[in-house]
């Protein structure tokens, strides 16, 4: 079990470890080693982690409460609904990005690119962007030590010492305001925003960002920042012949929606707060109704989701290496036949990285309350090996110890608000093989 087994040795090696010095790791499941693996994965110790709807927003550019409210009449799941299978694994978030922010969340942000504003970058002679600073006073924080001779960071005395910065530019909205209050507006050299957000009630004076970015034009004019002493504005909201600036600096304009796993990872960007109909794509398609409700059901093991290519001959051995798998196995599995390029299944799709009008399938193994084994791709040969498949089923068919989680998660949850199309939808079920007779114990 090559695919399989890498998931689940540093797993069992954590907690042989921790047991030996008698600590608790992770969601640690209670478990005899006697029972197949889809039997313990139902146990609630296995439930799906949680997708996060992250809202970006500054003052001025979005109301978070009007959000909170579309969530609300959205109706992605059935409140009468008890079953904890059934549930919706999705929760929102809305954040003010001038404010503080958890680690976890600015990392995420960061990489998206979203940015409070106003902001500062130092661009080349050609206009090449070489770093990018959310305040003056994290700017003079990074780049003063360095120019005074002493070495805070490779790359910021490389921008000061050799590149020789031609261009500085103050990025602002003229759309947004920002609390006086906040690390961005303060003149304090506060190096990063993170810390924990206050439960005060304090009242708080907001000013339009321009009035910031003003504010720095004059003391950079007063104290020059990596020998540059001028700087030019650029309206995000009206950036005129800077339009080629705010490409450069790869900077999205707010409010932003970010859809993130379990892991962390980011799934989806969405360019604007969504509304009822968008948050009903997120969290629903026919494919994954269909799933909630086969793993909802009491004798539900696994499924498999076959997602198609462009490419009709890959397509066909894919289905193939899935019969013969199952043959192997003497199992009888659901299997969803999800056309790759569908709009109703994107967030589906969006999961497993598959890209809209790719050439090659993949099979996605899918049990217990939602979780997925690592998608299996095709080969060097451009086929999908059926061994890689039969890895999968005996994994989830199998007795054993399995004492970690394994996978990551898919975003499921039942509603009672799905399109009339959805409840047409019927899987495919691979009936070459009968479940193997239980054995007799000696």
């Amino acid at each position: 079990m090559r695919r399989v087994r890498n998931l689940i040795v540093p797993g069992l090696l954590a907690t042989a470890i921790a047991a030996t010095m008698g600590l608790l790791v992770g969601p640690i499941v209670s478990t005899a080693c006697d029972a197949p693996v889809h039997v313990l994965a139902r146990s609630q110790n296995w439930a799906r982690g949680p997708f996060t709807l992250l809202v970006a927003y500054q003052p001025g550019l979005a109301d978070p409460k009007a959000f909170q409210k579309t969530m609300d009449e959205a109706a992605l799941a059935p409140k009468e609904d008890d079953s904890p299978i059934a549930a919706l694994n999705l929760t929102s978030w809305t954040q003010d990005i001038t404010g503080p922010i958890s680690w976890d969340y600015q990392d995420i942000l960061d990489n998206a690119g979203v940015k409070a504003f106003p902001m500062l970058a130092l661009l080349d002679a050609k206009g090449k962007v070489m770093e990018k600073f959310q305040s003056l006073p994290e700017a003079r924080a990074r780049l003063t030590p360095v120019a005074a001779g002493e070495v805070v960071s490779y790359s910021m005395r490389k921008i000061v010492l050799k590149e020789k910065p031609a261009r500085l530019v103050i990025v602002y909205d003229s759309k947004a305001s920002i609390d006086l209050d906040s690390p961005i507006a303060s003149t304090q050299p506060e190096r990063n925003r993170v810390g924990i957000i206050s439960s005060s009630s304090t009242k708080v004076l907001r000013v339009p960002t321009l009035q910031i970015a003003e504010r720095w034009v004059k003391e950079l004019a007063a104290e020059p920042l990596a020998g540059l002493g001028k700087a030019d504005l650029v309206d995000l909201s009206d950036a005129g012949k800077d339009a080629g600036v705010i490409e450069a600096l790869r900077l999205r304009t707010l409010p932003v929606c970010l859809l993130i796993d379990s892991l962390n990872r980011t799934v989806a960007v969405l360019d604007k707060i969504p509304g009822k109909d968008e948050l009903r794509r997120i969290a629903h398609s026919p494919t994954r109704d269909q799933i909630i409700k086969l793993l909802n059901s009491p004798k539900a093991t696994m499924c498999l989701i076959s997602i198609r290519g462009k490419n009709t001959k890959t397509n066909a051995q894919a289905d193939a290496a899935i019969a013969k798998a199952l043959e192997l196995a003497k199992q009888t599995v659901t299997v969803f036949k999800v056309d790759g390029s569908d709009p109703a299944e994107e967030y589906l799709l969006r999961q497993f990285d598959f890209k809209p009008g790719q050439d090659d399938p993949m099979i996605v193994p899918v049990f217990g309350q939602g979780k997925v084994l690592d998608p299996i791709t095709v080969d060097k040969k451009k086929t999908i090996d059926p061994a890689s498949v039969l890895d999968a089923v005996q994994f989830v068919f199998n007795n054993g110890c399995r004492d970690i989680p394994v996978g990551f998660d898919l975003l499921l949850g039942a509603s009672d608000k799905l399109p009339a199309d959805a409840r047409k939808w019927t899987p495919t079920t691979m009936p070459e093989a009968k479940p193997a007779a239980p054995q007799e114990k000696e």
